[in-house]
C-alpha cells in the first residue's frame, strides 16, 4: 500500500478490525474494517462520533492492542510481529495524561529515553529541547502533581517526542490546552511535518 504514488507510507492501516467481547457475552464491534495510509510529513485526523473506534485504532496502532484482524505498520515495522520496532518508530500520546506525580517533565522525559535505550549525552540534549520547543521551561523541575492540566498535557506530548520518532499519534491533543497553548501545540506540529514527520 503507498500513501502517495511516490512515496511510501509511513503509517499503513488496511481493513483493520477490533472486537471485544462484553460483560454480558455479546461481541463488539470497536474497529470494523478501517483502512488508510499516511505519508511522511502528512498530519491526519480521524474523526467520528463518540464510540466509533478512533481511540481504539490508535491504541492499536500504538501496540496497546492487538488486532483482531487485518494489518497496522509504523514505518514498515508491523504491529503484530514487531512491536517494539512500532515502538521505536512510533511516539504516542493518549487522550488522557497519564503522567506520574512525583516526577518533573524532565524525569519523566529522562526515563522515557532510557526505556527507548537513548544514551545520556542525546537524552539530555533531546530533553532540553524539548524543555524549549513546548514551552515547559516554567515548570520543567515541578513534579507533575503540581502541574495544570494544559502543562501536564504538554509533558505527555514531550514524553512522546523524547525519543525523536519519525512518527506521532496523538489522540486529542490539545484536550486540557488553553487557545494559546493549542496554537503552539499546532505550530510545533506543523514545523515537524515540515521536517517530514
Amino acid at each position: 500500500m503507498k500513501a502517495s504514488d511516490n512515496t511510501a507510507a509511513m503509517i499503513e492501516v488496511f481493513d483493520l478490525v477490533k472486537h471485544y467481547r462484553a460483560s454480558d457475552g455479546s461481541i463488539v464491534r470497536a474497529v470494523d474494517g478501517v483502512s488508510f495510509a499516511v505519508a511522511p510529513g502528512e498530519m491526519v485526523g480521524l474523526l467520528g462520533a463518540n464510540g466509533a473506534g478512533k481511540t481504539t485504532t490508535l491504541r492499536v496502532l500504538a501496540t496497546l492492542l492487538k488486532p483482531t484482524a487485518g494489518t497496522a505498520r509504523v514505518a514498515g515495522c508491523d504491529v503484530r510481529t514487531d512491536p517494539l520496532g512500532v515502538r521505536r518508530q512510533l511516539g504516542y500520546m493518549s487522550a488522557t495524561t497519564g503522567v506520574p506525580d512525583r516526577l518533573s517533565a524532565r524525569e519523566i522525559m529522562r526515563s522515557y529515553g532510557r526505556l527507548h535505550g537513548m544514551d545520556e549525552e542525546p537524552l539530555a540534549g533531546r530533553v532540553n529541547h524539548l524543555v524549549d520547543a513546548l514551552g515547559l521551561a516554567d515548570f520543567a523541575d515541578r513534579p507533575a502533581g503540581r502541574l495544570s492540566s494544559g502543562q501536564r498535557q504538554r509533558v505527555s506530548l514531550a514524553r512522546a517526542m523524547v525519543h525523536d520518532p519519525p512518527a506521532l499519534v496523538l489522540d486529542e491533543p490539545t484536550t486540557a490546552l488553553d487557545v494559546v497553548g493549542a496554537r503552539d501545540l499546532l505550530r510545533l506540529l506543523d514545523g515537524l511535518r515540515g521536517d517530514g514527520r
